[in-house]
């Protein structure tokens, strides 16, 4: 709630939980990509190198998520991103979204940020003239990527995170990737 003051409202839109619950069907169960959880103070390191010139790359997308879900009806999910443009950093640019339906527990809605800054990677893929080959997810819900590492799919939205990652595969994305940041961590 906190990071919502920083949105513009006309940004907010709106997530159902309720179609994410069903199991989707897939040819495989396995994320096709990579999934990292390091040490705090490596995973802080790693997230701090994402903005620096070194990391300068027009063909890779980095996002950052973030969901937060509670029993009174409060629930919402945001990702973040800029765009590596050839002179530097562009702006810091998010969508977030506020969830109706089903209350759904926190990892739940970390999960769905997750689903949701995938898709959108998935379409700027699809409309950008240059290739994108590296779509990379920072994420501070280590429940999401240890559901994901040990196969376990009894979160249908698991499922959903394996199919879109699947998707970018396919759109010729070499390297799917998503990172455990602990959060709060003041990562920019």
């Amino acid at each position: 709630m906190h990071a919502a003051k920083f949105f513009d409202k006309t940004t907010i839109t709106t997530v159902v939980p309720n179609r994410y619950l069903e199991r989707p069907s897939l040819p495989s169960l396995i994320f096709p990509g990579t999934l990292k959880v390091e040490s705090p103070i490596k995973a802080i390191e790693q997230a701090y190198k994402e903005s620096t010139v070194a990391k300068l790359d027009v063909n890779r997308i980095v996002l950052w998520t973030d969901g937060s879900g509670c029993q009174s009806g409060k629930q919402g999910l945001a990702f973040a991103w800029r765009y590596s443009e050839a002179y530097g950093w562009g702006p810091w640019e998010a969508f977030g979204y506020k969830a109706t339906g089903a209350n759904v527990s926190s990892t739940d809605m970390e999960f769905l940020a997750v689903i949701k800054a995938l898709d959108w990677a998935s379409e700027v893929t699809q409309k950008r003239l240059k290739s994108i080959n590296a779509v990379a997810i920072y994420t501070d819900a280590q429940g999401v990527i240890e559901a994901l590492r040990q196969n376990s799919y009894k979160r249908p939205l698991a499922l959903h995170v394996v199919k879109r990652a699947a998707k970018l595969i396919r759109l010729a994305v070499s390297d799917v990737s998503i990172h455990w940041v602990p959060g709060h961590s003041k990562v920019k």
